[in-house]
């Protein structure tokens, strides 16, 4: 018996006793794509919008632009691949406040893409502008096997669960 014959006769009993490796929760690139501190639309605390087409964009473009005399540019983004989680923080008195990725990835465990946010606020004592503003950030998150992202505040604590239509 040849060298190959042998090898041939082996493959099998290979197959049989291997085990996929475990490697835990996976883990999707995240990339901000837009961030700012005025959407044109109060909100009083924090809220999510998951966007996943071209109609979802426009309309959240409108709303982040109104009354604005140029509005910013659209974030980049291949529905076909990913969609926009878009964070917007709620209404806050001063300037100074903003939303920041504390991570560039999400942790995707148990069909949840975790989202970890540093929410910055100005130090104490700081000379900030007296006017009521919006801080949002947009990221591009990739499809991937979730069914639902929940935004992480820096203790790990969820802040907010967006369930609804992930991938269409």
């Amino acid at each position: 018996m040849d060298r190959l014959q042998a090898l041939l006769l082996l493959l099998p009993l290979l197959g049989c006793c291997a085990q996929a490796p475990d490697f835990g929760p996976s883990e999707l690139p995240l990339t901000v794509v837009g961030e700012g501190s005025g959407h044109g639309h109060a909100t009083a605390e924090l809220e999510t919008l998951w966007l996943t087409d071209e109609a979802g964009l426009a309309s959240w473009l409108d709303r982040r632009d109104h009354g604005r005399s140029e509005p910013g540019p659209p974030p980049a983004v291949d529905f076909t691949t990913s969609g926009l989680l878009v964070v917007l923080m709620g209404e806050q008195p001063t300037t100074g406040y903003s939303l920041e990725l504390g991570s560039g990835v999400a942790r995707v465990e148990e069909g949840v893409a975790a989202v970890s946010l540093l929410w910055n606020e100005p130090p104490e004592g700081a000379i900030v502008g007296a006017a009521l503003t919006q801080p949002y950030l947009v990221l591009r998150v990739p499809q991937g096997d979730y069914r639902s992202i929940a935004i992480l505040d820096p203790e790990g604590t969820r802040s907010e669960e967006h369930t609804s239509e992930l991938q269409s």
